[in-house]
């Protein structure tokens, strides 16, 4: 496949299932198979076979660009078939009459791959053409049967046109969207500095915990920058909060780790709510440690728990907190 977006590739299969299902229905038309026992509709037969070879050899060939492909095998549709189904209405038989209704309902069919192909206009102006024809040839033929079928494809036509306006819509609605991503994805890309591979390994990478093996395949897919960034800033927090930690614990000796931990997070202005939500328990969990801490600091319950975890550390001068 050549063409690069989702609609071009949906086009080209339009084509490349179009192309041959014509040529097969035409090859048994012309074998004698299901054919009219007239001389005009033989050659007319050959001659659409050929046009449709030649828009397909062209395209193939980069000769025709996919979009005048397409409208060259549906406009040669309609011309040589409503063409038929004049010369069947001017020469009426059982056959010609047969074949006036069956087709027009087959072209009404087929031109709707115009909508998959985001053609709406062509399948309008086409669908028309259809029906003018059909009752041209009511006209010329006069025959009742023909009028009866008549409203059956003007409701087929509404249908078609009301469902592909819909599908157009939401066709072209994905596509903005789909643009709109794309551009955010550049975008993002851009300031960034990384490829999409790399920020997906780095997605992956502090989704969770890796082997040894596959956190370095991972870490070495991001580029040198991110790497350094990565490790120096790690390495940072590890080293503050390492540092944070054993000040308190010098300070706080009494004070189970646990207890510690909620300590470090009072000084750091943390409500009970994210404190709750830092160490993964619940607020009795976390009161009731509360409690344990102003009893093991001789505290009172109206004792400021954050104050006298200040004045701790002042006194021993192991930090200084605003």
């Amino acid at each position: 496949m050549r063409e690069d977006t989702f609609i071009g590739r949906q086009k080209q299969e339009v084509l490349l299932y179009c192309t041959p299902f014509i040529t097969l229905s035409l090859v048994v038309n012309l074998l004698g198979i299901v054919t009219s026992p007239s001389v005009f509709p033989f050659y007319l037969n050959i001659g659409y076979l050929l046009v449709v070879l030649l828009v397909f050899v062209g395209y193939y060939f980069h000769r025709l660009p996919l979009n005048i492909a397409l409208k060259l095998l549906m406009l040669s549709s309609v011309f040589i078939k409503s063409t038929e189904i004049i010369y069947h209405a001017l020469f009426p038989s059982q056959y010609g009459l047969l074949f006036i209704v069956a087709y027009t309902m087959l072209q009404l069919a087929c031109i709707t791959f115009s909508l998959f192909v985001l053609l709406r206009s062509y399948f309008i102006a086409l669908s028309l053409v259809i029906l003018a024809v059909y009752f041209t040839a009511f006209v010329i033929t006069g025959e009742k049967v023909l009028l009866s079928f008549l409203p059956v494809f003007f409701m087929a036509f509404l249908v078609f046109s009301i469902l592909g306006h819909r599908l157009l819509d939401n066709i072209n609605k994905l596509l903005i969207e789909n643009t709109s991503l794309k551009n955010d994805e550049m975008e993002l890309l851009f300031i960034l500095k990384m490829k999409k591979e790399q920020i997906k390994a780095y997605s992956t990478l502090v989704s969770k915990e890796h082997p040894a093996v596959q956190t370095e395949e991972l870490f070495y897919l991001l580029n040198d920058t991110a790497r350094r960034n990565i490790i120096s800033n790690v390495t940072h927090y590890l080293r503050k909060k390492a540092t944070d930690l054993s000040t308190i614990e010098a300070c706080f000796p009494e004070l189970t780790p646990s207890e510690r931990d909620i300590c470090r997070l009072i000084l750091q202005n943390k409500k009970l709510g994210e404190i709750c939500a830092i160490l993964n328990k619940t607020e009795t969990n976390i009161n009731s440690q509360r409690a344990h801490i102003r009893k093991k600091l001789g505290l009172q319950t109206t004792d400021n728990l954050k104050k006298a975890l200040q004045q701790r550390m002042k006194k021993d001068s192991r930090a200084l907190f605003d």
